[in-house]
């Protein structure tokens, strides 16, 4: 999916794909993350499925942590909006990415660019 495409705001905690509902606030757990070769991935799971959201064409913005990672990471907040460059609010960097906000119930946040999001699922057998 090209990221630009997402509605501005919208709050994409909680989104369709193809035939399947996905609620990322309740229903799933942040296990895993990394960030190499421009690529943000998320590995969210439950006892039931795992999914990974692949950010391609990333630029890491901000990075914040409050407490440690143990326990449940529980996404709070996932939405596109916009950006502070020299002094305007812009939805899309020069090169076509666009900007997120991701929050976590634990205090972690990022603020990053990205181009493409792809999600892969995973069901547990």
């Amino acid at each position: 999916m090209i990221a630009t495409a997402i509605e501005l705001f919208k709050d994409l905690t909680q989104f369709e794909y193809g035939t399947m509902f996905f609620d990322l606030h309740n229903d799933y757990d942040c296990t895993a993350s990394d960030y190499s070769s421009n690529t943000l991935n998320l590995k969210l799971s439950n006892k039931f499925t795992e999914l990974e959201l692949l950010f391609k064409n990333t630029i890491i913005n901000k990075l914040k942590y409050e407490n440690d990672f143990s326990g449940a990471n529980i996404i709070s907040t996932f939405y596109r909006g916009r950006c502070l460059v020299e002094d305007l609010l812009v939805e899309y960097d020069s090169e076509g990415r666009a900007y997120f906000y991701l929050e976590f119930e634990t205090g972690w946040s990022l603020e990053f660019w990205a181009k493409e999001i792809d999600l892969i699922i995973k069901t547990n057998a």
